[in-house]
């Protein structure tokens, strides 16, 4: 079977130490994120996914990470895309780098899991060619990431005027 070749950032020692990554903290520290400041917003968000996606974790634990921050980054992409589209409110330059970083972390975040994924899938057929039986894998990533790419994809164009 073919393999498939994803880029994305290694983990890095340490990281887990910058921020706690399991599922009901990270819930937490988006629920008590001020979406006031759209700047600082932003940059937190940012620093939680590369922080997240540096950090070693359970395919479940980053799959759950990764919906909850996806919350956060469809909220602020809406803002520009609605505000936008009325004219009321036109992204800084700083704030459309600073989407587009985001992007791009969120982005890397689901290509770890895909590779993950397919990690599982060939060492799982790897197992039942010898012989053995390995437990098959969720479909619930699979079911996330239909729902998320999409979203990923076309939600992250600013409409610049």
């Amino acid at each position: 079977m073919e393999s498939i070749q994803l880029t994305y950032p290694s983990t890095q020692h340490g990281q887990e130490f910058m921020m706690d990554h399991k599922p009901s903290s990270v819930k937490s520290w988006l629920s008590n994120l001020s979406f006031t400041d759209i700047t600082k917003s932003l940059d937190r968000l940012l620093q939680a996914a590369r922080t997240l996606n540096r950090t070693e974790q359970k395919l479940n634990q980053r799959e759950e990470n990764l919906i909850t921050l996806e919350q956060g980054y469809l909220r602020m992409s809406r803002h520009f895309r609605q505000h936008n589209d009325q004219r009321l409110v036109i992204a800084t330059e700083h704030q459309a780098k600073l989407l587009s970083n985001l992007t791009a972390e969120m982005a890397y975040g689901y290509k770890r899991i895909v590779h993950e994924l397919a990690e599982q899938k060939n060492s799982s057929e790897e197992a039942t060619q010898n012989g053995k039986r390995n437990k098959p894998s969720s479909a619930l990533p699979w079911a996330a990431l239909n729902r998320a790419l999409p979203a990923i994809f076309t939600s992250t164009k600013l409409h610049m005027a």
